[in-house]
């Protein structure tokens, strides 16, 4: 399931694997900040799917 999340001139692609429960995420602009963001996106989509 891949999410597409773009904000002004950065993008980043959440791709989940539902049957492995994994996600993979790229970056245009690759740093912490940004990784500490998607791991809060991914944990509102996982809690939304699961629950």
């Amino acid at each position: 399931m891949p999410v597409f999340i773009k904000n002004r001139s950065h993008w980043t692609l959440l791709v989940c694997n539902l049957k492995r429960e994994t996600w993979h995420f790229y970056n245009s602009m690759p740093n912490k900040t940004h990784e500490h963001n998607l791991r809060d996106v991914v944990y509102c989509l996982t809690r939304t799917y699961y629950h």
